[in-house]
């Protein structure tokens, strides 16, 4: 056996002179990337010279090293991925941004269930652009003045659409109506004017041409009362003659003389002067010819002495004619003119009484003449007439040459109640010009005590204020038309209208009337953005990348509306429904699969070969329990040849005596 034992060494050793190690692969990557995996690799025995071998060949003289360790064996991570928000859903007024979670393994960046991970999950949407959204609104100027004061006129102003901060923006973002930039003014019809003539007065004189008046007014067609500068026909004429007829030829017939005033020192004498007929009838005093006889002269101008007769004036006649009576009182008075007894002054006393009106009297009738206007509208007021004496010619008469009753003077008129209503009137408004002459009207109102508005009716209209008058009637002086900024677009395209305020000012910038300014005014109006509406539509730019690549992302891209240039314009521009500027991407579930690698070299002694194989899922390495399908083998036979054999040996002799000195070798180290 010995023998036998020394035979084989010496065989061994000597006829193939080869030495056997273990050859060691590099592990596989770690089948876990946390939570403890598992890394493998290729240990073959090797000869030298040769190629691999049994490993029996190696395990003589060392223990095969392992094929398998663990790895990755920290604890496995977990957290939220969360991706970026999307572009906003709203421009303004609040909107929101929507972005996707994901429960991730630290380790590996995989999505895994969303109960791995214990921290409260990001939100997945925000709110945004939360802004208040601008508002638009028409805005309006102040009417212009009206072109016409009367009969219908025009004013202007100026409408354009502006948002909450007052810009100026397109009318098309103003939705409700757009206001009238005109609008009618002083539609009631213009007043015209005429002169209205009173009634004439009583002729001034029975005879011989007299005068007689009346009272001409400026009357509007409203019945009322304006001022004369008004009416601009000639005025009808104030006065006329009247009794042009010749007068009877008369004289001038005197009474004699009455006692003097005073009975010295220097007093008067009066006497009566009419002009009479033939039959002593009176006359009017341009009956005769000639000047009047005097009917005062001066009388006892011989100095005062010490005492004097002082005569009061003589009283009215008792009659006019056939003879009357006339009194006055006859007192003695001292130098100082205090009363003294009429046995002071020595001189015979004036006479007290005296004839007067001695020429006969004629016989004539009461001639009376038309009432004149009542005093009063209403409410009982009076009218008056002239009443006279007069002869059957027509010459005036003293009262007591008529007889029978007095014809009565004056009547009471209108005794109707007058009406509840009282006229108001207003402030007078603007002048219609500045200068050169304008009207400024005001408000005449009938109304009761309550200030409540009457009927005309109910008002005296006699008594009505007049409600225009002219006013700066100075002259204008000379001006220049001075024409303001045009306003904005009445349209943003297609041709609208834009307006300006032109006015007549002098060299300080007042207002002057238009015809104070030399040659035609400029435009109040002209067009504008006449370029042809461009119509938008919606322009959308590529899709961004999906923010997962599976388990569902999400993507966006610009949304934008444009013209046919291609240059971005108001999203009002374009009709239909703006495209949507998100979506979701790689829905689908994220799913492990195996990945295998090559084979190595066939290994002559175990005829096998092997590879890696691991789980993998979106390119990285994950737990071999999330790959459901069945594992591809990681080793397989296969048939390459082994080194070349000793000659004579077969290969069953050959792997014994391989047997054998393996067993020599584990006896010796037991030894």
């Amino acid at each position: 056996m010995r023998a036998l034992l020394t035979l084989s060494l010496l065989v061994a050793g000597v006829s193939f002179g080869q030495t056997y190690a273990w050859t060691v692969g590099t592990y596989s990557a770690c089948s876990s990337a946390c939570g403890g995996g598992s890394q493998t690799r290729t240990v073959v025995c090797t000869a030298t010279p040769g190629g691999v071998v049994a490993d029996s060949f190696c395990l003589a003289s060392s223990a095969k090293p392992p094929t398998t360790q663990s790895c990755n064996t920290q604890a496995c991570t977990f957290s939220w991925l969360a991706g970026a928000f999307s572009v906003c859903s709203l421009t303004c007024g609040g909107g929101t941004q929507m972005r996707s979670v994901t429960c991730i393994n630290d380790a590996t960046g995989m999505a895994v269930a969303e109960t791995q991970c214990t921290t409260p999950k990001p939100a997945t949407s925000q709110s945004c652009n939360t802004q208040a959204c601008p508002t638009f609104s028409w805005n309006t100027s102040a009417f212009t003045v009206c072109s016409l004061t009367c009969g219908g006129g025009t004013q202007m102003r100026s409408v354009t659409c502006v948002d909450n901060t007052g810009a100026t923006v397109s009318e098309t973002l103003c939705t409700t109506p757009k206001p009238a930039t005109s609008q009618s003014c002083n539609t009631q019809a213009c007043a015209t004017y005429a002169w209205t003539a009173g009634p004439f007065s009583q002729c001034d004189t029975a005879c011989g041409g007299g005068m007689q008046t009346r009272a001409i007014f400026c009357t509007a067609t409203t019945g009322q009362v304006v001022a004369a500068s008004l009416c601009t026909s000639t005025p009808p004429p104030t006065s006329q003659s009247c009794n042009t007829q010749a007068c009877a030829s008369g004289t001038w017939v005197t009474s004699m003389f009455g006692a003097c005033s005073v009975s010295c020192g220097g007093g008067t004498q009066t006497r009566a002067v009419v002009c009479a007929d033939a039959t002593g009838a009176v006359l009017p005093n341009n009956a005769c010819t000639g000047t009047a006889p005097p009917s005062s002269q001066s009388c006892n101008t011989t100095a005062c002495t010490a005492t004097s007769w002082m005569s009061g004036a003589w009283s009215v006649c008792s009659t006019s004619c056939g003879g009357g009576t006339q009194s006055r009182v006859v007192t003695c008075v001292d130098a100082n003119g205090a009363p003294a007894a009429a046995t002071a002054c020595t001189t015979a006393a004036p006479p007290s009484q005296q004839t007067c009106n001695t020429q006969a009297c004629a016989t004539g009738q009461w001639v009376a003449g038309a009432f004149g206007a009542c005093s009063q509208s209403c409410g009982g007021g009076t009218q008056l007439r002239t009443v006279s004496c007069q002869s059957a010619t027509g010459a005036l008469l003293p009262a007591s040459a008529c007889s029978g009753a007095v014809p009565a003077e004056m009547q009471t008129c209108n005794p109707q109640a007058c009406p509840a209503g009282t006229w108001m009137v207003d402030a007078f408004g603007p002048c219609s010009e500045v200068c050169g002459g304008g009207m400024q009207e005001r408000a005449v109102t009938c109304v009761d005590g309550s200030g409540a508005a009457l009927p005309d009716s109910a008002c005296a209209a006699t008594a009505q204020p007049g409600v225009a008058q002219q006013c700066n009637t100075q002259a204008c002086p000379a001006g220049q038309w001075l024409a303001g900024t045009f306003g904005g677009c009445s349209e943003s395209c297609g041709g609208g209208t834009q307006s300006r305020g032109v006015t007549c000012v002098d060299g300080n910038g007042e207002p002057l009337p238009g015809s104070a300014c030399a040659g035609p005014a400029p435009a109040t109006e002209q067009v504008c953005n006449t370029q042809a509406c461009q119509l938008g539509q919606w322009s959308s730019s590529a899709w961004s990348e999906c923010s997962m690549a599976c388990g569902g992302g999400t993507q966006t891209r610009t949304v934008s509306c444009v013209d046919a240039s291609s240059a971005s314009v108001p999203a009002s521009m374009c009709a239909d429904a703006a495209p949507s500027s998100m979506q979701t991407c790689n829905a689908s579930p994220c799913v492990a699969t195996w990945e295998a690698g090559e084979f190595s070299e066939c290994a002559c002694a175990t005829q096998s070969q092997s590879r890696t194989v691991r789980c993998v899922a979106n390119g990285v390495e994950v737990d071999e329990a999330r790959c459901t399908a069945p594992k591809p083998a990681p080793e397989q036979t296969c048939g390459a040849p082994c080194p070349a054999k000793a000659p004579g040996c077969s290969s069953v002799g050959m792997d014994a005596l391989a047997t054998l000195v393996v067993l020599v070798l584990a006896r010796r180290r037991r030894a």
